[in-house]
């Protein structure tokens, strides 16, 4: 289970890190100085093709978000129904750091560095653009592995249920990011 301080002081951690990354992206595209100067000339080295063609640049905001809602959702859902945080399993709290922290980047490195099968026939359906299998199989692997090793850490036994339902989460989030 997860601890009610540590939720609430992540809670507070991303709401302060989005306000701050979204005040900086007001001095940049107001080209307020010195800021704008700064960020001009850091920023771009972390862009990719969307941030590039953007006027505004929202990618880092996006991922801190991603990892961010699995936490305010939780909190919300507790507040709302009188739930004792303490009771929430690890799992809902963290998925959204699980899915962009850990599997998104390994299916990033693994597409990157080893792959190769990008379009072929049978994953037409589900594997969108440069994306590759072997980053998907990745993405699924890693995820699965990353919620297995969090429940172990944090002391929760993992049952066929929650077993299946980790495996079924993962492949179909997996071909949900391919097909992106």
């Amino acid at each position: 289970m997860i601890n009610e301080e540590k939720l609430e002081l992540m809670h507070l951690a991303f709401s302060v890190a989005i306000a701050l990354l979204i005040f900086c992206e007001i001095l940049r595209v107001g080209d307020i100085p010195p800021a704008a100067v700064v960020f001009r000339e850091f920023l771009p080295r972390f862009f990719d093709s969307k941030d590039k063609s953007a006027h505004v640049v929202l990618s880092h905001i996006y991922l801190i978000f991603g990892c961010a809602v699995t936490v305010w959702i939780s909190v919300g859902v507790a507040f709302a129904t009188d739930l004792n945080l303490n009771s929430l399993p690890i799992l809902l709290a963290l998925l959204g750091v699980v899915v962009l922290g850990v599997a998104d980047t390994s299916a990033s490195v693994v597409g990157c560095a080893v792959g190769r099968q990008r379009k072929s026939p049978m994953w037409n359906w589900v594997i969108a653009g440069e994306k590759s299998v072997e980053g998907t199989v990745a993405f699924i692997v890693s995820m699965a592995s990353c919620c297995f090793a969090l429940l172990a850490v944090c002391g929760e036994h993992s049952n066929g249920k929650t077993a299946s339902t980790i495996i079924t989460i993962s492949i179909l989030s997996g071909l949900l990011e391919a097909s992106r």
